[in-house]
């Protein structure tokens, strides 16, 4: 799947761009010198100074989806749904393209290779690389960075995935990664 156009290489597609108020032909549109994707990676305003963060863009909100244990930021022009039943919180973009979190619970001497072992069918499994969330959380991505798996505690493994909905570019590569990003513990928020 080719990534959407980013026509100032800021790592923000130009779709990115409109939800976050910056400017498409400018990679550093708050001229701070860091590139507008690379803050909203780091959950930053791309276009405010320290300590501005993206809750104060007004394009993004913190949610705790009902009956599950962490907090996520959400494009607040999206629509979300929450289903308690499977503990998934999915959040879709006008075009169709959604993200999806689902929460696992797993014995605590499972680990993130192993759930993913269990989970997926061996013709559909991909190389693995490890990363950590801006909140110390470790995970591993998809060769294709289209799912990634966190483990949130010793008893629960959340599920991220990037659902194209019939697109055929990644037009909120960074968006997906901000969200992934800014999960915190709702328990403790709470």
């Amino acid at each position: 799947v080719l990534p959407g156009k980013d026509t100032d290489s800021d790592g923000l597609t130009d779709i990115e761009e409109l939800l976050y108020g910056t400017q498409p032909n400018k990679p550093d549109t708050d001229q701070d010198g860091f590139l507008d994707g690379n803050e909203v990676f780091h959950l930053f305003h791309p276009d405010g100074f320290a300590p501005e963060t993206l809750l104060d863009t007004g394009a993004v909100a913190q949610m705790h989806p009902e009956g599950m244990a962490f907090m996520i930021n959400v494009i607040t022009k999206w629509q979300h749904t929450v289903s308690t039943e499977d503990m998934t919180l999915t959040t879709t973009a006008a075009t169709g393209e959604s993200f999806t979190v689902e929460q696992y619970a797993v014995p605590a001497s499972q680990s993130l290779q192993q759930f993913y072992t269990e989970k997926v069918v061996l013709g559909d499994r991909q190389n693995l690389e490890p990363f950590r969330t801006k909140q110390g959380y470790t995970g591993i991505w998809t060769q294709d960075h289209q799912t990634a798996y966190v483990r949130f505690s010793d008893d629960v493994v959340l599920e991220f995935k990037y659902v194209l909905g019939g697109a055929t570019r990644t037009q909120y590569r960074q968006t997906f990664e901000m969200f992934i990003n800014s999960l915190t513990n709702g328990l403790l928020e709470s």
